[in-house]
């Protein structure tokens, strides 16, 4: 999958069973320690994204999830058409909570990436390579939203943006 001509995109399908790949090997290495769903809205199945979209989302739980509070993270990732043909993924873990500071920092980097600025290599940079391809892919259709979930636990990144089928 990383050795394909990346320069037209992929699929959801083939980027959720990129991931799915991704996943079963981690369970392999971390066992009980994770557990996860994937959810791929079949409608999405030919729909274009950009290469490694969701797998840099799910490398960030082993990186950041996992604490002596949450020895255990379930991740989930699910993807759905919209009725106004926006297309949502959500990924979405139980693990340490995010903090605000975390989140604006985020905010503040892949803004200063948009621009063409710089980032140091620091924590999360694959996620904000992600959001700043997934800006430059989809244009202003382009949403992203990072928070807690209800519960004040993990980390919850809602993506959306228009089909792109070319």
């Amino acid at each position: 999958y990383s050795l394909m001509d990346s320069s037209a995109g992929t699929t959801f399908r083939q980027e959720f069973d990129n991931v799915r790949t991704y996943l079963t090997l981690m369970k392999l290495r971390y066992e009980h320690k994770i557990e996860f769903t994937l959810d791929l809205d079949e409608r999405l199945d030919a729909c274009k994204l950009p290469y490694f979209t969701a797998q840099p989302l799910a490398e960030n739980v082993f990186s950041h999830a996992f604490d002596s509070e949450h020895p255990v993270v379930r991740l989930t990732i699910r993807s759905a058409l919209g009725e106004d043909g926006i297309w949502h993924i959500l990924v979405e873990d139980d693990g340490r909570p995010i903090s605000d500071a975390e989140i604006l920092e985020i905010d503040r980097q892949v803004s200063s990436l948009i621009k063409g600025g710089s980032v140091s290599a620091q924590n999360g940079i694959g996620l904000k390579n992600t959001l700043v391809r997934l800006h430059f892919f989809l244009g202003e259709s382009f949403g992203c939203r990072i928070h807690r979930r209800e519960d004040g636990s993990g980390c919850v990144i809602e993506l959306s943006g228009a089909l792109r089928e070319d």
